[in-house]
């Protein structure tokens, strides 16, 4: 039996799932707190200081996220493969874990989060020289 297209259609399903989490709830959390970079700005915050408080946030989120994220996973997987090891036969002796994909996760995890950023700061330091 091949499960190649159901794979690519569940690793596109994640791709999606992994770049609108990452950075919708970034980017929905900065401009929920807008009103804390114009309030940083009317204390004489540099773009540069908001810039940085920015990006601490995107980092407080992205790196505990990707941890939290891979151990849930690896979780699961595992309980998964000893709850389905009386269907498989010969059933598998160990997971196995593509790198090269949770790499590429890893990856857009990161780019959505720079895009989240990086568009939150351009609309700061557009609002403050206006």
């Amino acid at each position: 039996m091949d499960l190649s297209r159901l794979t690519a259609i569940e690793l596109a399903f994640a791709v999606v799932l992994l770049s609108g989490a990452t950075g919708l709830m970034l980017f929905l959390g900065f401009a929920e707190r807008r009103r804390t970079a114009e309030i940083l700005a009317a204390l004489g915050a540099t773009a540069r200081d908001i810039g940085g408080f920015l990006w601490s946030e995107a980092l407080l989120v992205l790196v505990p996220g990707a941890i939290a994220g891979a151990a849930i996973g690896v979780v699961a997987a595992e309980m998964l493969v000893k709850l389905l090891s009386g269907i498989f036969d010969p059933p598998p002796d160990a997971l196995s874990y593509p790198f090269a994909l949770l790499l590429g996760f890893v990856a857009i995890g990161a780019l959505a989060t720079v895009a989240a950023t990086w568009s939150t700061l351009a609309r700061v330091q557009r609002e403050a020289s206006a």
